[in-house]
């Protein structure tokens, strides 16, 4: 949010830092709303097409156990040691460091115009949406996390009806998200499904796999309408108040 105004020859391995920490958390954390998933679907069918389900949810806890056995590793390691060593360094040259904008200039006075500038991003995407792949929604869900996260960050700083907005967000976020999370269950599936397995687990697989492929088909048919709350008038009147119309 204010990388334009941190100046440190410890920012970049900072940032590396974080990259790598995300990786390792993002492993696990795919693994567990994988499985979350496939258990709540498990529990919706008869007990003999549950157990059917057994073999890839056994598959699944191997990989997410070993998963976290490499997350472990990692925050044990003398990488994330030195991480959080340059981290505290970081924090502590940034509260010696000198204003870089105007003498008097207020975080009041930048915020809005950071936020404003995230909003705009997102609603680039509205001349590429239609028949948009995953992937580029993918990277939408990315861009209104940020958004999201600004203005939260700010909030203190912000009018209410922007605060009251971030739900919007939220919501928009949340829906791509879960279909992100459909599309990943689905290629995880898919990847079980490359080695020899018996026939009822094999058959259990594929119907789940097709039920998450109409689940995502079903998000991807709602998205016009998510996306159609999120440019409401009244979001839109909001955000917009950021910056003056002299300025916008």
């Amino acid at each position: 949010l204010l990388g334009p105004y941190v100046h440190s020859p410890l920012l970049g391995p900072v940032n590396e830092g974080l990259r790598r920490l995300g990786q390792a958390l993002g492993g696990v954390r795919d693994l567990d709303v994988a499985l979350l998933k496939a258990e709540a679907y498990a529990r919706t069918l008869p007990p003999e097409q549950a157990a059917a389900l057994d073999g890839l949810l056994a598959s699944w806890r191997r990989q997410r156990d070993a998963a976290r056995r490499r997350m472990m590793r990692y925050l044990d390691s003398q990488a994330q040691a030195r991480f959080h060593t340059r981290f505290q360094a970081l924090l502590l040259a940034l509260q010696r460091q000198e204003p870089v904008g105007p003498a008097g200039r207020q975080v009041g006075d930048a915020a809005p115009r950071l936020v404003y500038l995230y909003w705009q991003a997102i609603r680039a995407y509205e001349v590429v949406l239609a028949h948009a792949p995953i992937e580029l929604l993918h990277l939408l869900r990315i861009d209104c996390k940020r958004l999201r996260y600004a203005i939260e960050f700010f909030r203190d700083v912000l009018n209410a009806e922007v605060t009251a907005a971030v739900s919007e967000v939220v919501a928009l976020q949340d829906h791509l998200g879960e279909m992100r999370d459909e599309a990943v269950a689905a290629a995880m599936i898919s990847t079980y499904l490359e080695r020899p397995h018996p026939r009822h687990a094999r058959q259990a697989a594929e119907a789940y796999r097709a039920a998450c492929q109409a689940a995502e088909v079903a998000r991807l048919e709602g998205f016009p309408a998510a996306w159609e709350r999120f440019n409401r008038p009244k979001v839109t009147r909001a955000l917009a108040s950021l910056v003056p119309a002299r300025e916008g």
